[in-house]
């Protein structure tokens, strides 16, 4: 243990405090995704899925309230989440639709 009467020791001992309190600090773990960046990535896979061709109105409706949640997002940020959840569910309604759609024009091409 240093000698906590003489200057040098004195450092030491508050040196090795900062020491283990910055070495307890946890550090955050991985932020969880935005509701914004969740019904971006939804909206891109219900593009991907063909639903500007299959579930047209869905997907629209889901970049128009997307787009609200964005403008909300600063002064209103628990409608802004509200918002950018419910334009994530009209996204994968619209991804489902479009992929319903293409199974069955699949299965009917197949058929022929």
């Amino acid at each position: 243990m240093p000698n906590v009467d003489h200057p040098r020791g004195l450092l030491l001992m508050m040196g090795l405090v900062a020491f283990l309190a910055a070495a307890c600090t946890s550090s955050p773990g991985p932020q969880p995704m935005s509701d914004i960046s969740a019904a971006e990535l939804a909206i891109e896979a219900a593009e991907a899925a063909e639903a500007t061709r299959y579930a047209p109105t869905h997907l629209q409706e889901a970049q128009d309230t997307l787009a609200q949640a964005r403008a909300l997002q600063a002064s209103d940020p628990a409608r802004s989440s509200e918002l950018a959840q419910e334009a994530r569910a009209t996204a994968e309604l619209a991804t489902e639709q479009a992929r319903a759609e293409t199974a069955q024009r699949n299965e009917l091409t197949t058929e022929e």
